[in-house]
């Protein structure tokens, strides 16, 4: 795929993020897509997503489309919740500074921060919790990366990455 490497790179990124980290990776990239396919449907004019859409030969609007234009900007943001996570600080400032820094990314990827902003909050508010030592459900080769509480309940450990999320 010559003509999107970006797409490939994503791709190395999300393999690196599920060697990492196992079936928490792998959830975190089901919430990221979930998070970039609800910004896909609310600002689906993107240039960056139409330009993505065209190169394959693919109509921009087409649902088909989708998963492929959105794949660069879900794995970064995946990076970004796994961070997060890492990190087990969910205080308010912790949660302020998250969201400022998915909001840069949406910047820079020229995405209207208001109206993105709803699914980063969904987010935020299902990972309010930090995981406790109860709950450590995923060993991946080089580590563990135990899940908000609330995201274990709700997301399915194997199907599509819409059922793999804890969003809807």
């Amino acid at each position: 795929m010559t003509e999107l490497p970006e797409v490939v790179e994503a791709h190395r990124e999300r393999v690196r993020l599920h060697r990492r980290f196992g079936r928490s990776g792998e959830e975190l990239f089901a919430d990221a897509f979930q998070v970039a396919a609800d910004w896909w449907r609310s600002m689906p004019m993107v240039l960056r997503w139409v330009h993505r859409a065209w190169a394959c030969e693919l109509e921009d609007r087409s649902s088909r489309a989708m998963p492929l234009v959105i794949y660069p900007e879900a794995a970064q943001l995946a990076q970004l919740m796994a961070a997060f996570e890492q990190s087990n600080v969910r205080d308010a400032q912790a949660r302020g500074r998250w969201l400022g820094k998915a909001e840069a990314l949406m910047e820079v990827w020229e995405l209207d921060v208001p109206a993105g902003r709803a699914p980063l909050l969904d987010w935020l508010h299902r990972h309010r919790t930090g995981a406790g030592p109860a709950t450590q459900p995923a060993v991946g080769r080089r580590g563990r990366l135990p899940l908000a509480p609330g995201h274990s309940r709700l997301a399915s450990p194997t199907g599509p990455l819409e059922q793999r999320s804890c969003l809807s």
